[in-house]
């Protein structure tokens, strides 16, 4: 097929592949109703804490407002809780969007999610990338630093 020289150059698909990924997620999992840019910024991390408010409301029935802002009740509702390799539950699948999110790949997303070796091996990179007690558990401490 021959093009027009009026025909626009094909454009490079723009930003991180795996956050654009986490972005859709997002959006599917917890309503975020943002853009797929690929890009980390401020309505990105929001609809990161969207995410973990979705989970621990699925999870927990914590009953807070999915508004993207860290206060109180969502700090008390995740306390210390945390997932580990084995574990299927909706907290998995945040910690599956979250680490998309910081362009980690957990190998899938499932809603709930099962917590596999993708996810384990992600865990620890990220761990390991912030300082973190690489444990592989995604607990409070690491959910914590996957919102920030």
């Amino acid at each position: 097929m021959l093009f027009s020289t009026t025909d626009p150059e094909p454009q490079p698909t723009a930003g991180n592949a795996k956050i654009r990924k986490g972005q859709g997620y997002a959006n599917k999992f917890a309503n975020a109703g943002i853009s797929i840019t690929g890009k980390r910024d401020a309505a990105t991390k929001k609809a990161g804490v969207k995410v973990l408010q979705t989970a621990l409301n699925r999870d927990y029935g914590a009953g807070l407002d999915v508004d993207g802002i860290w206060g109180t009740n969502t700090d008390n509702a995740l306390g210390q809780h945390y997932v580990k390799n084995g574990e299927t539950q909706y907290m998995v699948t945040a910690a599956e969007i979250l680490l998309l999110l910081r362009a980690y790949d957990p190998n899938g997303v499932e809603i709930p999610g099962t917590f596999g070796s993708g996810l384990l091996s992600a865990v620890k990179a990220f761990q390991k990338a912030q300082g973190l007690t690489v444990s592989g558990t995604c607990d409070r401490n690491t959910f914590l630093k996957l919102i920030s």
